[in-house]
């Protein structure tokens, strides 16, 4: 009996390409990438987008970040519909950087650490220490010499600000626990910088005052609502504002790199996989190619994942690691102090 899978594999030979995701790619491009899958044994890729093994495993290539909206599920469901496939042995991984998938990403085949001889994890935690930190601020001067003495230290220096995020101190500890006691020991003075003054209550106040000086922009008129005010026996105003809002990724943004040889690897979660290779290797001054990214799920980011500030910052201190994975680490409360805040509005 001929077997779906095999009728597949002999169609793609005989026409050159099964024709799965070419509805989602703009008219032009190809289906296959620019450089081979990597395959296991027994697979077969039949295009960029699906790989299928001797075992009946199909195998998917996921250009979209998994960020709790099920896109992995649903494109999975899809395929396994379409090639009536056995759905437990449908999976999924991130697809490689090229340009069919219109997004940049590393397929993760690799655990994310290789254990050493005993079975310990080779990694360096890092936690940050940005208090008083202002946008536009860096930092003067920093006193580690307390730190020094406390138990898994290994370094302290200042960071300068990436990607419209701010700087602050690092400090390097053998594990994220003593990175976080070392890091409240130092003493940092700041030069705040010309935001030093600015508050939320002056921000919100600037923008009440341009809603009575200033006419806004309608989209869209039905009627003269001036007209009708003035007829009005009584009028109700109201004055709405809206504050900063943090982001408030449930998991606090962190970011793994290992530079070493002239090259880098970075396990890091954000929905900007090629923008993320192009800047870690423009802060490391080598080439993109040399960038290996290896995708990790977001853990509910709520748009933080776009941005670039964190994952630059830890591809600099990467560069402190002579070789070694480095883990950096935000605290909770450094993420909200340091995101990439929501616009305050103040409407009537």
């Amino acid at each position: 009996m001929l077997k779906r899978r095999t009728f597949l594999l002999g169609g793609a030979d005989a026409v050159g390409a099964l024709l799965v995701g070419w509805s989602v790619m703009p008219p032009g491009q190809q289906l296959t990438t620019s450089t081979p899958l990597p395959l296991a044994e027994g697979q077969v890729a039949l295009n960029g987008w699906v790989k299928i093994a001797a075992d009946n495993s199909v195998t998917i290539m996921m250009c979209k970040a998994e960020m709790g909206q099920g896109v992995h599920t649903g494109f999975a469901m899809l395929l396994a519909d379409k090639l009536d496939a056995d759905w437990s042995r449908v999976r999924v991984e991130s697809s490689p950087v090229d340009r069919i998938y219109n997004s940049a990403q590393s397929i993760v085949d690799d655990p994310s650490f290789r254990p050493d001889d005993e079975g310990t994890m080779k990694r360096t935690a890092v936690w940050f220490t940005r208090k008083l930190m202002r946008e536009g601020g860096t930092v003067a001067t920093f006193d580690a010499s307390v730190a020094q003495s406390m138990p898994g230290f290994i370094k302290a220096f200042a960071v300068a600000p990436y990607n419209g995020g701010t700087g602050g101190v690092a400090v390097i500890a053998s594990n994220a626990f003593r990175a976080m006691n070392t890091v409240n020991a130092i003493k940092v003075e700041w030069n705040h910088g010309d935001a030093a003054q600015l508050s939320s209550a002056h921000v919100i106040d600037q923008l009440c005052l341009a809603l009575n000086d200033r006419d806004g922009h309608a989209y869209y008129r039905q009627g003269d609502v001036d007209a009708a005010l003035n007829r009005a026996a009584r009028t109700v105003s109201a004055e709405y504002h809206a504050p900063y809002l943090a982001h408030g990724a449930v998991e606090p943004v962190n970011c793994t790199v290992q530079f070493d040889d002239g090259a880098a690897t970075v396990w890091a979660a954000t929905q900007v996989p090629a923008l993320t290779r192009h800047h870690v290797a423009k802060v490391l001054n080598i080439d993109a190619d040399k960038v290996d990214l290896q995708q990790q799920l977001l853990g509910g980011a709520f748009g933080r994942r776009l941005e670039l500030d964190f994952i630059s910052q830890a591809a600099m201190i990467a560069c402190e690691g002579s070789g070694r994975p480095m883990q950096t680490i935000w605290s909770r409360a450094q993420d909200f102090t340091h995101d990439f805040i929501g616009r305050p509005a103040c409407r009537t």
